[in-house]
């Protein structure tokens, strides 16, 4: 018997013992999910799970849904002295469960019966949470009642109010059961892999030799055809044997059945599995399929994975976890109850370590909470924030120096306008040294260029210093006398270039002319201002 179906049998066991019913009436064969697939073959919780692909993906989604360590909190502080922490982060008494257990098999009851039920039990005095109790699925009927949802029991007719019972289910088309994946959307993908296997194992069995026949034009007497068909017989064939040649004694042997090949068993096989994948809402890769290899596709498919498969999951036990809390600490929302969803992503040791490093020193972490994810003891006075390394906090009883007077800023007015003008020369003289430098490229027509220079610059020159010059305090013809200047100054430097440097030297040369005046523009200002300071 599979040790699941073997496990739950003995958690139903103690829950009839619990509602005061028999175990025959409450655990019925009717109880099992039962579908019947188009290809023929019955489909039941039992044999789904024989499903290779499908029992792994359930037990995948189960095994991380159980390992998830969930906290109960009170203003995002673990408290751990609540009644409901023992049952979310230890185990449930009355079936000597573990948390990751009593998780894990509500988990695989959804996944393969569509809904899981465990009953909270409660101090009759306190209403406190005592304990937990896995209900059989087939026996648990939810009914919304004048818009008040109760559950019922199988042969009770005593209602159990929804805040009494913690409710897991599947894909639902209501919202209040669970759709049962064997008797609805499962059931024909489960039966197709179960035909698969039924058929590969009688092809094998047979030693991969199809159904065949025998033809012969001449009568087949009963000693000819025990001879061919006997235990030594030439038609017999076994796995230890599969391949020996027949001697049909003047028969011809015919085949009836199609092989391997022609009914592409593997691709079938393989087909099979994504849909199984995309039932279980997994990629193929998860299930040991052809999927993603590379290192950054695989770590993209375990984000996937987190946030598309578990996340769901995780939200229905916060939700439903929240029943083991205080109707007044739900009413005022000061307890939650949540999922370490961190536990998932942990990165490599060097990336963890670099940052917890700044956390720590951040701050937005103690260095008590970053020993608690790596699950270390707990050490004294390590529950303080550390200030950030370039901060120190105040003395609250020092005294503040007083601050210095404040007085008039001294200036250097010549200074002042030189920094203004240098700015302005820079755009201009870029604006020539370009120009230069293409010029600079053709040596033979490099004259042309000196000769157009005062037309082609002169008067985007003085527009863009008259603003800037009768700020600094000059006047117009202080503008006029700027800009012949600087253009003059340029014109020299790029003609003495052009008389004493070498043709296949010239370009070099100009470059080299135009960096120097580039460098030259604060000097140039200081000289400019000097002329009307």
């Amino acid at each position: 018997m599979n040790p699941i179906v073997r496990f739950g049998r003995r958690v139903l066991t103690r829950a009839a013992s619990m509602l005061g019913m028999p175990l025959d009436k409450y655990y019925a064969l009717s109880s099992r999910s039962v579908g019947s697939s188009l290809a023929g073959i019955s489909v039941n919780s039992d044999s789904a799970l024989k499903v290779s692909a499908y029992k792994r993906g359930v037990e995948l989604i189960a095994n991380y849904v159980g390992k998830t360590p969930f906290h109960v909190k009170r203003a995002k502080v673990k408290e751990k002295t609540h009644p409901a922490w023992k049952l979310v982060r230890k185990w449930a008494q009355y079936h000597q469960l573990s948390a990751f257990e009593f998780r894990r098999t509500m988990v695989v009851l959804a996944l393969t019966r569509g809904n899981a039920y465990a009953y909270i039990v409660r101090d009759p005095a306190t209403y406190a949470p005592t304990d937990l109790r896995i209900l059989d699925p087939g026996r648990v009927e939810p009914k919304l009642e004048k818009g008040v949802l109760n559950y019922y029991f199988s042969g009770s007719s005593k209602p159990i109010s929804a805040g009494d019972i913690i409710h897991i289910k599947s894909l639902s088309t209501d919202g209040y059961v669970g759709l049962d994946p064997i008797r609805t959307y499962a059931v024909d993908v489960l039966g197709l892999s179960l035909a698969q296997n039924q058929y590969a194992a009688t092809y094998y069995a047979s030693g991969g030799v199809p159904s065949t026949y025998l033809y012969s034009e001449n009568p087949i007497d009963d000693d000819r055809f025990n001879r061919l068909k006997g235990e030594t017989g030439p038609l017999k064939r076994s796995l230890d044997n599969p391949h020996e040649i027949p001697i049909l004694d003047g028969a011809e042997l015919k085949s009836l059945n199609l092989s391997a090949e022609q009914t592409q068993l593997l691709g079938s096989r393989e087909f099979s599995l994504k849909d199984i994948a995309n039932i279980l809402n997994l990629s193929v890769h998860k299930l040991n399929g052809a999927g993603a290899t590379g290192y950054a596709s695989v770590e993209e498919e375990n984000n996937a994975f987190r946030d598309d498969t578990l996340d769901p999951w995780f939200c229905q036990f916060e939700i439903e976890y929240e029943k083991l809390l205080t109707e007044r600490e739900q009413i005022e929302e000061t307890h939650t109850v949540e999922a370490v969803r961190e536990s998932l992503t942990r990165s490599n040791m060097a990336d963890r370590s670099n940052y917890l490093t700044k956390a720590v020193g951040g701050p937005w972490m103690t260095a008590a909470e970053a020993r608690d994810v790596d699950s270390l003891e707990e050490i004294d006075n390590t529950d303080e924030l550390y200030p950030p390394p370039n901060m120190t906090k105040a003395d609250p009883n020092a005294t503040v120096p007083p601050a210095p007077a404040k007085g008039p800023k001294k200036r250097d007015d010549g200074l002042l306008q030189a920094a203004a003008l240098e700015d302005t020369f820079t755009r201009l003289v870029k604006r020539v040294t370009v120009q230069a430098r293409k010029a600079g490229e053709r040596s033979a027509a490099f004259p042309d260029f000196l000769n157009e220079l005062p037309l082609r610059h002169g008067d985007v020159i003085r527009s863009a210093l008259s603003p800037i010059v009768a700020v600094c305090g000059g006047e117009p013809e202080h503008t006029e006398r700027i800009s012949r200047a600087l253009l003059a100054d340029v014109a020299t430097r790029l003609q003495a270039v052009y008389d004493k440097a070498t043709p296949d030297k010239f370009a070099a040369e100009v470059n080299e002319t135009c960096d120097v005046l580039e460098r030259s523009v604060s000097t140039f200002a200081r000289k400019a201002v000097e002329q009307w300071t």
